[in-house]
Order: structure tokens, then sequence, then C-alpha cells
């Protein structure tokens, strides 16, 4: 079994502290810098959008990727 550990994060210009496994760290890590990159990269894109929307249209955007794969 893996050691809990604490892993703070910057995501989407702000800061979070997780917790999660020493196993699970870096996927934890790649997954943020993932979702950092989508919201840099739609922000250059809408750079007028307000920031709570911008939110929705990264996490709408990753979820239908998602469905995207599994059908």
């Amino acid at each position: 079994m893996s050691e809990q550990v604490t892993v703070e994060l910057r995501l989407i210009e702000q800061t979070f502290r997780l917790n999660t496994t020493e196993d699970k760290r870096e996927e934890l890590e790649r997954a943020a810098e993932l979702l950092n990159q989508k919201f840099h990269d739609m922000r250059r894109n809408a750079p007028r959008v307000e920031h709570n929307k911008l939110v929705i249209m990264v996490a709408l955007q990753t979820i239908l990727e998602d469905v995207e794969q599994t059908v």
C-alpha cells in the first residue's frame, strides 16, 4: 500500500492542496499540467471570456474528449 502524501498544485490560477498516494502523485501532477495547458490554450483563443465561463468551457471540452474516446 502506498503512503499518503499532500501535493500542492497550481490549477487554473489557483493553488490547491490535494491528498493522494505516492504512487498516484505523478499522474495527478501530469493531469494538473494538462488542465493548465488546456486553460491557457483556450484563454489565448478567447481572451475576453470571463474566468468562470472559461473554466466551464475547459471542463466541457475535457469531458467531451473523454466521451468521444469511450464511444
